[in-house]
């Protein structure tokens, strides 16, 4: 599919907001190698509308998308909402490729795209968060990958959750998180479950953070949500 056309791109700008963009047509702002993948890796389109809708109508004024890729969710984000979407790529191609988008679609003062590695220092702060599976990709097997140009794994995956863990752990009361297909980890059950719609290939939550004090911890599955006590937790840390 041949790149977009700068009257196409107008046009898609502003029917963003109505819904009348699809997939292909979003994708076509990128490489051909980019949108071969984009069922696999990319937001599609409705998701991340609805997503940014969700994270942003509180008032967010910054949004944080952990694992970027080509900046879909922030793109769509920044075309339809007045907020700031900041993505945290580790696949600096895709950073490039993101700010490129940001710039043919001029949202490029309300996106963010960070060349990085999920840390604590540039997750915290946010009130927003947006994770669509970010660290799955360590569990595939090499031909599963995108390339093998980072470096992935077990180890890797448990270390990139536990940070996410933390920083939902500080969100102060009233933060939001919207995950798609989960994330992985766990997510403290001081979040209640504010709106949740089946929509493309999983289901789509938004998670509010509350002033109660979190006795346990979520994880999302294939089979729905399972909820683990912190007594749980605790007599399987002590080997009981």
């Amino acid at each position: 599919m041949a790149a977009l056309t700068a009257v196409d791109v107008e046009v898609s700008a502003a029917r963003l907001r109505s819904g009348e963009v699809s997939d292909g047509e979003f994708d076509a702002l990128y490489a051909t190698t980019w949108q071969d993948v984009s069922a696999r890796y990319w937001t599609p389109v409705d998701v991340a509308t609805i997503a940014a809708r969700w994270l942003t109508e509180a008032g967010a004024k910054r949004v944080l998308d952990v694992g970027s890729g080509v900046g879909k969710v922030c793109l769509i984000g920044a075309a339809i909402t007045k907020a700031t979407f900041v993505g945290i790529e580790q696949r600096f191609a895709l950073v490039m490729a993101a700010r490129a988008a940001a710039q043919v679609l001029n949202v490029e003062r309300r996106t963010m795209f960070i060349h990085a590695e999920a840390s604590i220092s540039l997750m915290r702060g946010y009130s927003a968060l947006y994770l669509f599976n970010p660290f799955g990709e360590n569990l595939y097997s090499t031909a599963g990958q995108l390339d093998q140009r980072v470096t992935l794994g077990k180890e890797r995956y448990c270390q990139d959750l536990s940070l996410v863990e933390e920083v939902l752990r500080l969100m102060p009361p009233g933060g939001r998180v919207v995950t798609y297909h989960g994330f992985g980890g766990r997510l403290p059950d001081n979040m209640d479950i504010a709106r949740e719609e089946p929509i493309g290939s999983d289901v789509l939550r938004l998670w509010i953070k509350t002033e109660r004090a979190a006795a346990g911890n979520f994880i999302e599955t294939d089979g729905g949500l399972v909820h683990l006590p912190a007594n749980l937790l605790e007599r399987t840390a002590g080997g009981h």
